[in-house]
């Protein structure tokens, strides 16, 4: 899971990197909330992340606690090392 927020990261500077100015824009519609690109990534990765959370043995409400965990606070954040041990700590069993 961290793997694939790492790649994600990846691929939004490739795009300023690689594409200059549209790259940029394709970038700043990605990080607009709201925007079509927005919403296509946050359900994607959702979808993947419960997926992937399921595969590895977590329930179904936990997959969904901590991949919608995971989501908002790489959006706070923009670290996914940040998001990704912040919300494993919120689903661990008290």
């Amino acid at each position: 899971m961290k793997t694939t927020l790492v790649v994600v990261a990846a691929v939004a500077l490739f795009f300023v990197a690689a594409l200059g100015i549209g790259g940029w824009l394709l970038y700043r519609g990605f990080s607009t909330p709201g925007s079509p690109i927005q919403k296509s990534f946050d359900k994607n990765f959702l979808s993947s992340c419960q997926t992937e959370a399921i595969k590895k043995g977590v329930t179904q409400e936990i997959a969904q606690k901590y991949c919608e965990c995971a989501l908002a606070k790489f959006r706070e954040t923009k670290s996914m090392d940040q998001a990704t041990t912040f919300c494993a700590a919120q689903v661990q069993p008290k």
